[in-house]
């Protein structure tokens, strides 16, 4: 048996094995390729609208990941699919006319084996078998779907680079939204035109003139008067005026409680005494 299993019929089934193999998993290899590639195309036409904001790298690494995982798809169909010896045997029969003899030696058993007509059968087909060429009737061939493989790769190529997502609600840009949502707009004028007017407290005895409160006016005149082209600059102006304006207010009270304080005071510093009934 020994000398069976290096015997130049074994080499020659194994040398078709092999190349069957190849030639199954290139055939798989060009077809699962072309798969991922094409599920890398879709994958740069949705993720702007799945993902939105995502880091570029991100949509070549599951492009790279789709293509690797049709890879290890073709390898495992291959695998899955192998020829086996008599697979080969039959096909070195076939392609080179050896009437079975391959096939029907490597199907032989021991009693077999070691009878007369068993050995004679053997050293036969090991004569055919050694003169021979198995590569060329088992040449490596691409399929046909392997054109789809550069022609997906260059559609991917074409849609990372030229493909560009269209501006949605959720992608517009703070000029767009000025002159999508003119309402908003308004709006936000009109909260602005609130604060031009000079809410004072309802109380005769505040200091109107005080220097301070002048100050705090002009302040806020100065940040309603900025360039607003934008909701957000809009809002910005809105929200400084509002903070300057709750500062004007509670200087406005406090300067009014020390002045209603130091009327009601005598000049000894004491409040004056309540006149008594007669």
């Amino acid at each position: 048996m020994t000398g069976f299993a290096h015997s130049p019929l074994q080499r020659q089934v194994a040398r078709a094995s092999r190349r069957l193999f190849l030639q199954t998993l290139v055939n798989h290899l060009a077809g699962c390729c072309a798969v991922g590639l094409g599920l890398g195309i879709g994958w740069f036409l949705i993720e702007p609208y799945l993902l939105i904001g995502s880091a570029p790298w991100l949509r070549w690494a599951v492009a790279g990941g789709l293509l690797g995982a049709g890879m290890v798809m073709a390898l495992s169909l291959a695998i899955w699919k192998r020829p086996t010896a008599l697979t080969a045997a039959l096909s070195i029969d076939q392609k080179f006319g050896l009437k079975e003899r391959v096939t029907t030696s490597l199907m032989l058993e021991s009693p077999q084996l070691a009878s007369p007509a068993g050995q004679a059968l053997l050293a036969d087909a090991n004569q055919r078998v050694s003169e021979i060429d198995v590569g060329s009737r088992f040449p490596i061939r691409v399929n046909w779907t392997a054109a789809l493989v550069p022609i997906a790769a260059l559609l991917l190529a074409v849609v990372a680079v030229f493909y560009e997502v269209p501006k949605t609600e959720a992608r517009t840009t703070h000029d767009d939204q000025l002159a999508q949502a003119p309402v908003n707009k308004e709006k936000l004028e009109e909260n602005l035109k609130k604060f031009t007017k000079k809410e004072k407290p309802n109380n005769p005895n505040d200091p109107a003139n005080s220097p301070k409160l002048k100050e705090y006016e002009d302040d806020i005149d100065t940040l309603l008067n900025k360039a607003r082209e934008d909701q957000d600059q809009l809002r910005d102006r809105i929200k400084e005026a509002g903070r300057a304006r709750k500062g004007n207010q509670e200087e406005y009270r406090a300067e009014g409680r020390k002045a209603e304080s130091d009327r009601g005071k005598t000049p000894t510093g004491r409040a004056p005494a309540q006149e008594t009934e007669k």
